[in-house]
């Protein structure tokens, strides 16, 4: 079963970098999650 992760978000400073997201990761696969301004906001990396 992959990863799921629910309602991920970022706020800095009282402003919100990510919005409220719900992803699922497929195994053996980089995800790249970008804020607003097109930023890298976070990698994972998921293994088989």
């Amino acid at each position: 079963m992959p990863p799921v992760l629910e309602g991920v978000s970022k706020v800095v400073n009282g402003q919100t970098h990510i919005y409220p997201t719900d992803l699922e990761l497929q195994s053996g696969t980089m995800n790249v999650l970008f804020g607003p301004t097109c930023a890298l906001a976070h990698r994972v990396q998921v293994r088989a």
